[in-house]
């Protein structure tokens, strides 16, 4: 589909014809803390539109999404003047009922390099690009949940096909490439240091005999009616827990190598513990090292409290607290923090 040049997308290449527009979008975001070194994860869409029919419902559009990996494939077989093919099924979602009733989606991506033209002489356009869409059925993979297209299904649904010279494919794969590598870059500049930091964390609870997974997976209800039942005790009043905030975040079985100098030390001008019923919860002024990053965690960055660089963790409305803070040149702030995952958790900014 062309771009509409009023809008913000992510369409990072664009080659146009007379009769032809050849597009490629950068679907692309930041890999999850848990795979820090990965950076970014995603693809590539590739969408190829003919108007030599008409437009808008006389057009013929078809798409195919690459891997990240498919753009340096596809770079290195134009270096070895070899073609590229790509085919992806969605296995999962077969249809319900019509003409294609138990058939799924299925994807065909050709790259064909001819060196010649039929009459014998050089081509201009050497590379022939080419994208199916239709239905096939869909068989079971070797690797769980994976699907192919079983062989001699394919139902062409509408296909495009685009001739290319090789400085036009060229300047195509730079562009994308570019994109993928600045935003490779910025990306690291947020996961790695978190992910690091989380390391480190995480290997100083196992060094310690702490079962990090355990602890999180099915944590202790302290606020539980049948906790306390179960152990003789009579169910405390919300009111002795402090803000909603305190209540949300119950204590976990932090080791003392985990925190911060000064926690459970006298408190001073710029530390006070506020420790409610097992609850410990700490006034810091700390130092913002990184953006807060949106994990499937919340957001994280990374800080400095008291001479030690810390994971901590931050809802929707601290993290913009925060990152508003950053952009105006403060990295200086405080907070009220709890222990939480190995890190810190921020349960409020203290204006």
């Amino acid at each position: 589909m062309a771009k509409n040049y009023k809008e913000t997308t992510t369409q990072a290449a664009v080659l146009r014809t007379s009769t032809k527009t050849l597009s490629f979008w950068c679907n692309i975001r930041e890999a999850p803390l848990e795979r820090f070194a990965e950076l970014i994860e995603g693809n590539i869409r590739i969408a190829l539109q003919d108007f030599s029919g008409g437009k808008g419902d006389k057009s013929k559009f078809a798409y195919f999404n690459l891997e990240i990996s498919d753009i340096y494939e596809i770079k290195d077989c134009m270096q070895a003047k070899k073609s590229f093919f790509a085919q992806k099924i969605y296995g999962k979602h077969p249809e319900t009922g019509g003409q294609f009733n138990g058939m799924c989606k299925s994807f065909h991506f050709a790259l064909q390099y001819t060196e010649k033209a039929q009459n014998g002489e050089l081509s201009r356009n050497p590379y022939y690009l080419c994208i199916k869409n239709g239905f096939a059925q869909a068989a079971p993979g070797q690797i769980a949940g994976s699907f192919y297209e079983r062989k001699g299904t394919f139902q062409e649904g509408v296909a495009v096909f685009i001739r290319l010279s090789e400085r036009d494919l060229k300047n195509l794969l730079r562009k994308v490439t570019d994109y993928i590598r600045v935003f490779q870059m910025l990306a690291g500049q947020h996961l790695i240091p978190l992910g690091l930091a989380q390391m480190e964390n995480e290997y100083s609870q196992r060094k310690n005999g702490y079962n990090y997974n355990d602890s999180y997976t099915n944590p202790t209800d302290y606020y539980s009616p049948d906790y306390y039942n179960q152990n003789g005790q009579g169910n405390p009043s919300q009111q002795s827990y402090g803000s909603v905030g305190q209540r949300e975040m119950p204590a976990q079985n932090t080791l003392p190598s985990m925190q911060p100098q000064g926690y459970g030390q006298a408190p001073n001008s710029n530390s006070a513990n506020l420790q409610q019923n097992n609850v410990r919860v700490y006034k810091k002024t700390v130092t913002v090292l990184t953006f807060p990053v949106a994990t499937t965690e919340g957001y994280v960055a990374k800080i400095l409290m008291d001479t030690k660089q810390w994971v901590c963790f931050f809802d929707q409305n601290t993290a913009e607290i925060v990152s508003q803070a950053c952009n105006s040149g403060k990295t200086q702030i405080k907070m009220r923090v709890t222990p939480y995952r190995g890190g810190a958790k921020c349960l409020e900014i203290i204006e």
